[in-house]
């Protein structure tokens, strides 16, 4: 993980995009939508805000991401950035059809098109693009295979028929390509926390989580070394409403700049035509 400021683009999207997902039950529990609101801070500063919204029709999901740099964040960089991920659901995961990131911050623009066909990138189109370099993993076509983009990862509808999730949450590894590299997120039980947020109060499944590098990077940089050995990576899912989906409360990543937060404030669900309280 770089420890610059001109990396904060790239560390807050990391943090909001990787969240893990569960195998589905037969079917989502209704069709709904989920909204949530995050406070993101480095080093216990204020450094941005983010926000997601999943909708979920039948068997069609539609996610969107975004944030933007507040407080010290805002001084030091005027990042923003969006991400929207569509596809179907079937039993035992997501199916990602297509992926768009935009992003600007550092004086740079960034973006990544992605098109998929049963969990396999088919086109792409990302701005800068990886450069050539005899340091660098090169990643193959076998990479772009059986993946989950970043945003599809987040989606995690609740297994159980009676409603609940337990440790079964966090027991897998999530193969992740983001356009540029393709790493693994691999899963396991920490505890079960009791939380309570506007929009929800209740359990939340905490994870811990290793970052795991596959390609697309370069394995002697010290920010590639850092994360890959980083022992200090966990976030909580709470089931919220009556969606059926579980999603991210809260995200702490150990970073070169410090531990990055990201903490939710605020959730709004409808569930079918009723919004829960």
């Amino acid at each position: 993980m770089p420890s610059s400021v001109k990396s904060t683009r790239a560390v807050l999207l990391c943090a909001v995009l990787a969240s893990p997902a569960i195998p589905f039950g037969p079917a989502f529990a209704a069709d709904g939508e989920v909204a949530a609101s995050y406070d993101i801070t480095l080093g216990g500063f204020a450094l941005a805000k983010g926000n997601l919204a999943v909708k979920v029709e039948k068997d069609a999901y539609t996610a969107r991401v975004g944030y933007r740099t507040a407080g010290v964040g805002k001084v030091m960089s005027g990042a923003r950035g969006e991400a929207k991920s569509t596809g179907t659901l079937r039993p035992d995961r997501p199916v990602p059809a297509s992926y768009l990131l935009e992003g600007s911050g550092d004086k740079k623009d960034h973006h990544v098109t992605m098109a998929l066909a049963a969990g396999s990138v088919r086109d792409l189109d990302v701005e800068p693009p990886l450069k050539d370099d005899d340091e660098r993993i090169p990643v193959t076509a076998a990479h772009r295979r059986d993946v989950l983009d970043p945003l599809s990862a987040i989606l995690v509808p609740i297994a159980r028929r009676d409603g609940a999730a337990g440790r079964e949450v966090c027991e897998r590894t999530l193969p992740i390509y983001d356009g540029w590299t393709r790493y693994d997120v691999k899963l396991s039980y920490k505890r079960t926390d009791a939380v309570a947020k506007p929009g929800y109060s209740g359990p939340a499944v905490v994870c811990a989580a290793r970052w795991i590098p596959v390609s697309g990077h370069k394995p002697d940089r010290a920010g590639t070394r850092f994360m890959a050995e980083n022992r200090n990576l966990e976030m909580a899912l709470a089931p919220v409403g009556d969606s059926g989906l579980m999603v991210p409360v809260r995200i702490a990543v150990e970073t070169m700049s410090g531990l990055l937060v990201v903490q939710a404030d605020r959730f709004q669900v409808i569930a079918g035509s009723h919004a829960a309280r």
